[in-house]
């Protein structure tokens, strides 16, 4: 993230659209007093002071126009206040996203909100592009000469902490694992560090890593691809693929593509369940396995950007792991669906569109994520079962 730049007008879902956007109290004043007339205009007619739980923070919130885009916003693409103030006037909020910086006491992690497809493109960037840097003072120097960042505060990183954080990371670089056995192994990991209170020596830490993922391949010559590939028909399609939930129009066509890939449109299950098959075995799985660290930079991220997953004790973090599981899955779900409708050009900026897309979309619908954690969380399923199923 310390390469970020906003790529303004060029980017093809801006956040300037749909969301709400809360201002600072200082910047809240900043533009109400501005001498640039755009800038005041909008001060007056579209910021609207919070009446309940206003604080420094989010003191006042930006009234979008009916086609949900910010006020500020130029016929262009570009922010009236970036554009003629300059980028130091930016709010808070615009300034920070899609940064995501946590302090964990004496350490700094700065990771991205991967909505913005430009930070998801510099996160898929390459095999090294997600990495806890030896030398941070480049991630500190970020932090601490920009203009205006929210910094979350996390619990320190104990020495335990560490070694959940150095198993989980190694885990999901491991590529001679499945997706699904990642995850197992990732939870068997939380599962484990209950029972150790104290930090475990080097070669106790390498034994431990190999036996959990030896017992997680175990379902592995025992799955039927097209049981897992029904499955995950069955699971997605209510997801996507039904009218109850209302998408944003970018995300809409993504969707209606997906289902055009495995002839969804047919009315015929099978039909669809059988596309879908032949797809992931002869289009998807192939490029996925050349290009592993493309979904494996993108949990890393996630994994870093929720730190409380490697805090020993953390009753949650199992939760906060099925969370991460579901969005994955989801994403490899249209992915598979998308290589059947470009099978030619289908590449890294499917999952780039796609990581994007499904963060924005979904990440941000607690429903929606809930109903598909669901599967992951059951307390009378077998989750190496699950995890197979819906990500083998």
């Amino acid at each position: 993230m310390t390469k970020f730049r906003c790529i303004g007008s060029d980017c093809l879902d801006t956040c300037c659209n749909g969301w709400n956007i809360f201002l600072d109290k200082k910047t809240h004043y900043a533009y109400k007093n501005s001498d640039d007339p755009e800038v005041s205009a909008v001060a007056k007619h579209s910021i609207k002071t919070l009446k309940s739980e206003r604080d420094a923070a989010a003191f006042s919130k930006m009234k979008l126009k009916e086609n949900g885009n910010c006020p500020l916003m130029t016929d262009s693409g570009l922010c009236k206040v970036q554009k003629n103030l300059g980028e130091e006037f930016l709010s808070k909020t615009c300034n920070t996203f899609p940064r995501r910086t946590i302090k964990a006491g004496d350490i700094t992690y700065l990771t991205a909100m991967m909505a913005c497809p430009e930070a998801t493109r510099l996160c898929l960037e390459d095999e090294h592009a997600v990495q806890i840097s030896d030398n941070p003072e480049d991630v500190l120097s970020h932090v601490t000469n920009s203009k205006s960042l929210y910094v979350l505060n996390a619990p320190k990183i104990s020495n335990r902490s560490k070694q959940i954080q150095f198993m989980m990371l190694e885990i999901f670089g491991d590529q001679s694992l499945t997706l699904g056995e990642q995850f197992t192994a990732a939870h068997i990991t939380l599962e484990k560090f209950k029972k150790h209170e104290t930090p475990l020596e080097l070669p106790q830490l390498t034994s431990l890593s190999t036996n959990i993922k030896e017992s997680c391949m175990q379902l592995r010559d025992a799955l039927d691809p097209a049981q897992a590939a029904f499955f995950q028909f069955k699971t997605f399609n209510l997801v996507f693929f039904t009218e109850h939930t209302k998408w944003r129009e970018n995300f809409k066509a993504l969707i209606e593509k997906a289902k055009a890939g495995i002839h969804y449109q047919s009315n015929d299950g099978a039909l669809a369940v059988g596309t879908y098959l032949a797809a992931k075995r002869d289009i998807f799985l192939p490029y996925d396995n050349d290009n592993r660290y493309l979904l494996s930079n993108f949990i890393k991220n996630e994994l870093l950007g929720t730190l409380e997953i490697f805090i020993p004790g953390n009753p949650n973090a199992g939760d906060q792991l099925n969370e991460i599981a579901a969005r994955v899955s989801a994403i490899r779900f249209l992915l598979i669906c998308l290589s059947a409708h470009d099978y030619d050009g289908f590449g890294k900026q499917a999952y780039i569109d796609c990581i994007s897309m499904v963060c924005r979309s979904i990440q941000h619908n607690p429903n929606v994520v809930a109903g598909i954690s669901n599967y992951f969380s059951q307390k009378d399923s077998d989750l190496r079962v699950v995890n197979a199923l819906l990500m083998s």
